[in-house]
């Protein structure tokens, strides 16, 4: 095999690694750091400006102990948000239908809200039982840096193979009668 085609298998091998890679960290930068607790419960939290996503997680565990509920369980659940201020923030259903499952964990998006000014909020929530929420923020801008960052990569990677596959060989080819 010519060495400017393995040269070029190569890259493209390496380019697309380095793309997945950056695809995956975006994808895992996508939600920011979390909150997690039961239901009822009020609890005080430092919120950044952003959107957040409530979701109800049918199967977790809290400190410990390991909730599996069912899906339908959500009737009834109340969340508020407060800040400093005593303004109250707008909760509204989920912005998109959302739901996952990660190792021993399962649930789905159920409300959201957004916060337009960093602060101290109290998150207060009631139902008639113990459920487990777990509040997200998304970081849908870092996602789309990284999503654009790995197209780069593998568009710079898939022309650097293309030229080495085409561009032809230095060493000179001849045929030599004996």
């Amino acid at each position: 095999m010519k060495k400017n085609v393995l040269f070029g298998i190569v890259i493209l091998v390496i380019g697309i690694i380095i793309a997945i890679v950056s695809l995956v960290i975006g994808f895992t930068n996508l939600f920011g750091e979390s909150i997690k607790f039961t239901t009822p419960n009020v609890i005080e939290s430092e919120l950044e400006e952003g959107s957040y996503t409530v979701y109800y997680e049918y199967e977790s565990s809290v400190e410990g102990r390991v909730y599996s509920t069912s899906e339908e369980d959500i009737n009834g659940l109340m969340l508020r948000v407060i800040g400093a201020d005593n303004t109250e923030i707008m909760v509204g259903p989920s912005k998109g239908s959302s739901n996952y499952t990660i190792n021993s964990r399962k649930g789905y998006s159920v409300l959201s809200f957004d916060i337009t000014r960093s602060g101290n909020y109290h998150i207060i929530t009631e139902h008639d039982k113990d459920i487990v929420l777990n509040i997200n923020k998304i970081e849908l801008f870092t996602f789309v840096k990284y999503l654009f960052l790995s197209i780069i990569i593998f568009i710079i990677t898939v022309i650097i193979a293309l030229v080495s596959f085409t561009r032809k060989s230095k060493a000179i080819d001849e045929t030599y009668d004996y």
